[in-house]
């Protein structure tokens, strides 16, 4: 299962990379990156290294966590190994969202929010499981012994 959950979140860290390209790509030499109408734009290159950054720093600190785990003891390790993979994969999953959201925003074609709004709060969801998860699990473990 580990394998698995491993694999997924490797797919959705080359997705997040490949459509933080795909966004910078899209954007104009000059063009200022929006946010949102209230706070100033981004150049497309800060817009750029940030969201690099951003993606290295959640998917290196859930690797290194994950890989750290190995010493402990064998049924929580398994659990807590599939657990930061998972979690990394939801955050990459909000990321690719997120990303989407600007790739629209900053775009010229006409797109209606209602029909991709969900999908914030689908990904806002999933992490939020993954990370009751691992309560619920040790409280488990802790009954069972």
């Amino acid at each position: 299962m580990n394998r698995l959950i491993k694999a997924f979140w490797f797919v959705t860290l080359l997705a997040t990379a490949g459509l933080l390209l795909f966004v910078y790509a899209g954007l104009y030499e000059n063009q200022q990156v929006l946010l949102n109408e209230l706070a100033p734009g981004l150049d497309r290159e800060v817009f750029f290294y940030i969201g690099l950054a951003v993606i290295m720093l959640v998917n290196f600190t859930l690797y290194i966590g994950q890989w750290k785990i190995r010493k402990q003891d064998h049924t929580l390790a398994e659990f807590l190994k599939g657990w930061y993979m998972s979690l990394g994969s939801a955050l990459n999953f909000f990321l690719i969202v997120v990303l989407f959201f600007v790739q629209v925003y900053n775009g010229s074609e006409k797109f209606d929010y209602s029909n991709f709004g969900y999908l914030i709060f689908i990904s806002l969801g999933i992490i939020i499981l993954c990370a009751i998860s691992l309560p619920i699990f040790i409280i488990k473990q802790k009954i069972k012994s």
